[in-house]
């Protein structure tokens, strides 16, 4: 009986992952990011709904609005000034913000367990539907796919690391989350939960740090506060959304999640 001595053949990718994961990594969320702006720019020949709507609150330039956070249509007005009334700009920006959360993901991980390791968890992340097939454009999904990696990226490397001036990006983010998406204080407290079920994390809350980072967001969110608070109802209630109905599949989903990862399905 022959034993065949042939050497094994791997693939190029494998190779990659093996030798230069952060190269491989890099290569990848560029590609991505050039892909869903060529997916914008080639299949819509004018915004959407929601970057129309949001380029609306930001030429008014308002503390808010009864029908979504201000900060998208801050970054949009901005840009499209910047970009004289030109579509690609509003392009770029989802484009930068893919790369920014992948990056940001990438950069997580791979402090965490290692860069091999990370490159998996990033290319896995960016095959999952809900992230992929995100509507090409800057709105407030898109921004909050950028933000919250890089929350929780600064805040690891602030409570995780002990880098107190990372503290300060924390308040920063936390702000831009919130007025980026009501619905991100749901995203905050995960983060805040995170912090609490480590041991890192509860050493944190022992130094004056955090709370001065909790300090500093609320200042930056004060005007806007000020805003909802002069206002007789909460902009989803003036809209007419029934809160009950938009918060039902969050409770399904987390349901569902619970008893799968109990095994009980």
């Amino acid at each position: 009986m022959r034993i065949d001595d042939t050497p094994l053949k791997s693939s190029l990718l494998l190779e990659a992952m093996r030798g230069r994961p952060r190269v491989l990594v890099y290569a990848f969320v560029l590609a991505h990011a050039v892909m869903m702006a060529l997916a914008m720019l080639l299949a819509q020949a004018s915004p959407p709904r929601e970057v129309i709507e949001a380029l609306a609150i930001g030429r008014e330039t308002v503390l808010g609005t009864a029908y979504q956070a201000p900060f998208t249509g801050w970054v949009l007005r901005a840009v499209w000034w910047l970009g004289d009334g030109e579509l690609w700009p509003v392009v770029l920006v989802g484009a930068i913000a893919d790369a920014v959360g992948l990056w940001a993901v990438f950069q997580l991980s791979r402090s965490i367990v290692g860069y091999r390791q990370g490159a998996v968890a990033t290319g896995l992340l960016a095959g999952v539907a809900w992230v992929t097939w995100l509507l090409p454009a800057p709105d407030p999904n898109r921004l909050l796919l950028a933000l919250f990696p890089l929350t929780a990226l600064h805040l690891w490397r602030a409570a995780g690391r002990g880098r107190r001036l990372y503290w300060i990006l924390v308040a920063i983010d936390v702000a831009m989350l919130v007025m980026t998406r009501y619905a991100a204080v749901v995203l905050v407290g995960v983060l805040i939960a995170a912090m609490l079920l480590s041991a890192k994390g509860r050493a944190a809350f022992r130094k004056p740090e955090p709370y001065g980072a909790a300090l500093l967001a609320i200042l930056l969110l004060a005007p806007h506060l000020t805003w909802l608070a002069a206002r007789p109802t909460f902009p989803l209630t003036a809209t007419g959304v029934d809160l009950t109905a938009l918060l039902a599949p969050w409770g399904k989903t987390m349901l569902l999640a619970l008893v799968g990862h109990l095994g009980l399905v």
